[in-house]
């Protein structure tokens, strides 16, 4: 599944048959299971209701299990998808808050990320984003500063000393971005 997602290959007949796998399978589904599955149907923009619902309910119960990367994952594929789900969403919150010193920086942004895509404020999180990423910066790649720098941005969420921070990181690094980047950060 995750290599048919790479490759950028919908397979119709394997995506049909993972859609209508029974939901106790995915009950039974490991946190790399569910958030590997969202993530490749919201790769290959295939939406699925049901499935995603299902994904959505066994993430749920057992978000205390998952690891950052699988947060960040699940976070952005249900925003990529614009598929919304409350419950989740604040499971999601609640449970990165508890591990997001653990987390790797890059994955800090992207949840970042998806909880701007979907226009929500949750203001506790985007604090510990701030105050997380602000002394890494330096692991981040062009992307996921400017990624960071827009979450902020599109939830009109100031916050002075991560912007300086950002802006000066940027400012480093200015003549090896992307034209792509360098605009989402002047947005910003």
């Amino acid at each position: 599944m995750w290599a048919v997602s790479c490759l950028n290959v919908a397979d119709v007949p394997l995506m049909n048959a993972i859609t209508r796998a029974p939901r106790e399978c995915i009950a039974e589904a490991t946190p790399q299971n569910l958030s590997i599955t969202a993530w490749s149907f919201s790769s290959l923009n295939i939406f699925n209701a049901p499935l995603i619902t299902s994904i959505s309910e066994a993430s749920i119960r057992i978000i205390s299990s998952f690891k950052s990367q699988e947060f960040a994952n699940t976070a952005w594929s249900y925003a990529r998808l614009k598929f919304e789900d409350a419950h989740l969403r604040d499971a999601i919150a609640a449970s990165s808050l508890a591990s997001l010193a653990e987390f790797q920086v890059h994955h800090i942004s992207g949840t970042a990320w998806a909880f701007a895509k979907c226009k929500v404020i949750h203001r506790p999180l985007m604090d510990a984003t701030a105050s997380e990423s602000m002394p890494r910066l330096s692991e981040l790649g062009e992307q996921q500063l400017s990624n960071t720098a827009w979450s902020f941005a599109q939830l009109a969420l100031l916050h002075s000393p991560l912007m300086n921070a950002l802006s000066a990181s940027s400012l480093n690094r200015i003549t090896e971005s992307a034209p792509q980047s360098l605009s989402n950060t002047a947005w910003s």
